[in-house]
């Protein structure tokens, strides 16, 4: 960078620091607020850019969970585990 470049942009940090700092309890204020603005619309991205991930993720997992999550389509192969929900009853009883 330039030293001209270098000059203004010292030059408009002294002025924000001004404006910041230097105007009592207003510019408190306005530094405050807009502080908690820049973090709210942080969050706001930070939230909203992962939420779909998130929900894909917890889909994804709830799919592997499922007992028959194969297609209808699949033929067994050789090394294929057939599973089945067995009915568990004594004299009309149900047992789990």
């Amino acid at each position: 960078m330039s030293r001209g470049v270098l000059r203004v942009w010292a030059r408009d940090l002294g002025l924000g620091a001004r404006f910041a700092f230097g105007g009592g309890r207003e510019g408190w204020t306005r530094t405050l607020l807009t502080g908690l603005g820049v973090g709210l619309g942080v969050a706001l991205l930070l939230i909203t850019s992962a939420v779909p991930s998130a929900l894909s993720a917890r889909d994804d997992r709830g799919t592997a969970r499922l007992v028959n999550s194969a297609r209808e389509s699949d033929r067994p192969g050789p090394d294929t585990v057939l599973t089945a929900v067995p009915d568990h009853t004594y004299r009309s009883y149900g047992i789990d």
